[in-house]
């Protein structure tokens, strides 16, 4: 080939006739490239998202305070050594007197330990609490502690502070506490944010 021909001319200056084309084409390429990659991304995600929210159980649905009310009614007695079996246990936990109100001992035996989770089964208790004198047994809970709404059966020989008729009809509002009296020291309890 000769030296300053038409065809060595043309492969010095083809397909890039000069830097700056090269660098403009380059870099378009390459957001290009990274959009696409990004779009791809962010549809995975919202793919992989919806996948896993399937797999989620979806919420338990509130019983009615007639229907908690029949099921304490059902179980009176296995509901109140459940209590007991709770303040024994919580009188140990807290490392106070060791003793419950009725002077039993504050630890509970390997036979207590097996007729609580028992009974919580039996009963339908999520779990229990015990907070500012009450003994609370949540039977359905779901949520997190920003936005959701738990419910169950509170025992507080003070009476708690929103006692309404109905727990159904009068749990209004973004977020609240509201009680139901049963009988004696027990309340239904529905709370939700």
């Amino acid at each position: 080939m000769k030296r300053g021909s038409r065809r060595d001319r043309r492969a010095l200056v083809w397909p890039y006739p000069d830097d700056r084309v090269v660098t403009k084409r380059g870099r378009r390429a390459a957001l290009a490239v990274i959009l696409a990659l990004v779009v791809v991304a962010l549809v995975g995600l919202i793919l992989l998202g919806t996948a896993l929210a399937s797999l989620l159980p979806s919420p338990p649905s509130r019983r009615s305070d007639n229907e908690m009310i029949a099921r304490f009614r059902e179980h009176r007695g296995e509901f109140r050594e459940l209590l007991r079996l709770t303040q024994k246990r919580s009188a140990a936990r807290a490392g106070g007197s060791g003793g419950t109100p009725d002077g039993q001992r504050g630890r509970l035996s390997p036979a207590e330990r097996q007729r609580y989770r028992q009974l919580k089964k039996t009963l339908g208790i999520e779990f229990v609490e015990q907070a500012f004198g009450e003994t609370s047994f949540y039977t359905a809970v779901w949520g997190i502690v920003s936005s959701g709404w738990s419910q169950g059966y509170v025992y507080a020989k003070k009476t708690p502070y929103h006692v309404v008729a109905d727990t159904e009809r009068d749990a209004t509002g973004g977020e609240g506490v509201v009680h139901r009296h049963i009988e004696d020291y027990w309340y239904l309890v529905y709370e939700w944010n």
